[in-house]
């Protein structure tokens, strides 16, 4: 900016003056970028201190976990046989398991084969009565005044509620079977069938003669005999 002279005022150097009062003026912007400078050196150690909290958190949150802070875990020597998960409350140590039997659900079948399942009616009416063991009432499908055919059978028991077993047609050697299997493994969850239908052949297996009878698992644990009726056993 050019020099402003003014004369008659005592040699007042006027421009001196105007200085003095524009960097006065100018203070608060002065201050206002001091502070800006400052605080833009301070991004850096606020963003560490963000980095160094964010892992004292994670730090703090495994802390928390029962099963890290005790260091558990688990592994199967074989786990085509044995899975296995641990809880906070699991003591540690060496666990060998020898699985003698799996938990299985009855399986049984109809004693008579048919040439087709959908088309030809193997009864004239009657029922059949599915009971589990646990069960003091059976469940009775009724057919009176019906002409079934082997999938109108398979169909009103799987739509049954409350029944202990499902039902599935077997094709082979050229004909068509009933097969019941029970809803639940272990030997509790056994059941009887038995068939009334009218002007038909059809019945079913039981006892010794069902191709699978239902079964309890059966392990050892460190020589300790257990038995469940599930495969997946929680209270060893």
């Amino acid at each position: 900016m050019g020099s402003i002279t003014m004369s008659g005022f005592n040699n007042i150097d006027f421009n001196a003056l105007l200085e003095a009062v524009m960097t006065q003026e100018r203070q608060p912007v002065t201050l206002l970028e001091t502070k800006k400078t400052s605080l833009s050196a301070q991004v850096p150690a606020f963003s560490t201190l963000a980095t160094k909290l964010s892992a004292l958190e994670s730090a703090a949150s495994d802390l928390s976990n029962v099963t890290s802070f005790a260091g558990r875990s688990v592994t199967s020597t074989d786990s085509s046989i044995v899975t296995a998960s641990v809880g906070s409350a699991a003591s540690t140590g060496s666990y060998d398991i020898v699985v003698t039997a799996v938990a299985k659900a009855q399986v049984t079948k109809s004693t008579s084969t048919h040439a087709d399942k959908d088309e030809t009616a193997v009864a004239t009416g009657g029922t059949i009565t599915i009971t589990g063991a646990s069960q003091t009432t059976g469940v009775t499908l009724d057919f009176t005044g019906q002409s079934p055919t082997l999938q109108d059978i398979a169909a009103a028991i799987n739509n049954a509620d409350g029944i202990a077993a499902r039902a599935t047609i077997v094709y082979a050697a050229g004909n068509y079977q009933l097969v019941l299997t029970g809803t639940d493994t272990g030997a509790a969850n056994s059941f009887t069938a038995e068939s009334s239908l009218e002007g038909s052949t059809l019945a079913f297996t039981s006892g010794d003669s069902n191709p699978v009878a239902a079964a309890d698992a059966d392990i050892t644990v460190n020589n300790v005999r257990a038995t469940s009726a599930s495969n997946v056993i929680t209270d060893v």
